[in-house]
């Protein structure tokens, strides 16, 4: 897997989703990546504001080192399952 180190902000969205029927929607910014144009979904820092064209550093965010241990890695977002990841180094730990 390629990581992107950089991405430049395409839209920037201070209010949030419109689709999203919340009272307080959180900003959202959609980027796409210096090296292998992946796209990408931000939720920025609370206070930062982004602008078209911005260049902005993507640092992973943590992945437990126990990730090996297990058969499948599940993405959730809003308390639902939005992907699940087999563990291509299930059992490889030396």
């Amino acid at each position: 897997m390629i990581i992107e180190d950089y991405a430049r902000i395409l839209d920037y969205l201070p209010q949030g989703l419109p689709d999203e029927k919340m009272f307080h929607r959180e900003p959202v910014a959609y980027a796409i990546g210096e090296d292998q144009f992946k796209l990408f979904e931000l939720v920025p820092k609370q206070g930062i504001t982004l602008n078209v064209g911005d260049k902005v550093e993507l640092i992973p965010s943590h992945c437990c080192t126990t990730v090996n241990l297990h058969d499948t890695y599940y993405g959730i977002r809003k308390d639902e399952v939005e992907t699940v990841w087999p563990i291509a180094a299930r059992g490889r730990s030396q």
